[in-house]
C-alpha cells in the first residue's frame, strides 16, 4: 500500500475516497469500491451520502465525540458532501483535496463548518 500521506490526487486511483479506503484497509476493514461517474458528473452529484450506511457506517449522534478513526462528510463549496476524510486522534484530519496532496490538517473551524456527517464504522463501536 502506498503511504497516506503525500500522495498525488488523480480522480478514482488517488482521491479523498482512495485514501479513506487505505486508511481503514490498514486497519483490517475493506470498504468497497463503487463505480465512481466521471469527475465533472461527481462534481454535479456526488455519491457519498448515498453510500456510507452500506459502505458499514453509521451517524454519530450530537452528544458523541469523534474518536481516532471516524470518517467525516463534507461540503467544500458545495451544498452537498463531496469530500471524505479520517478524524485522527490528536485532532487532525487525514484527507485528500482535488488536485493536491494528500495530508493530514487541523480539524479547525473551517473544516467543521463544512462537515455535514460525522460517521463511525460500526465494526469500531466501542
Amino acid at each position: 500500500m502506498l503511504p497516506l500521506i503525500g500522495r498525488n490526487w488523480q480522480w478514482i486511483k488517488s482521491d479523498c475516497w482512495t485514501l479513506v479506503r487505505d486508511y481503514y484497509a490498514a486497519k483490517g476493514l475493506i470498504l468497497p469500491d463503487w463505480d465512481r461517474p466521471p469527475e465533472e458528473e461527481f462534481e454535479d452529484n456526488p455519491i457519498f451520502d448515498k453510500c456510507w450506511r452500506l459502505a458499514g457506517f453509521h451517524e454519530l449522534r450530537d452528544d458523541e465525540l469523534l474518536q481516532d478513526g471516524d470518517a467525516l462528510l463534507f461540503n467544500i463549496h458545495c451544498d452537498k458532501p463531496n469530500h471524505v476524510g479520517i478524524f485522527l486522534a490528536d485532532g487532525n484530519i487525514l484527507h485528500h483535496f482535488k488536485n493536491q496532496l494528500s495530508r493530514c490538517d487541523s480539524y479547525g473551524r473551517w473544516l467543521q463548518q463544512s462537515t455535514s456527517r460525522r460517521l463511525r464504522h460500526d465494526a469500531l463501536k466501542p
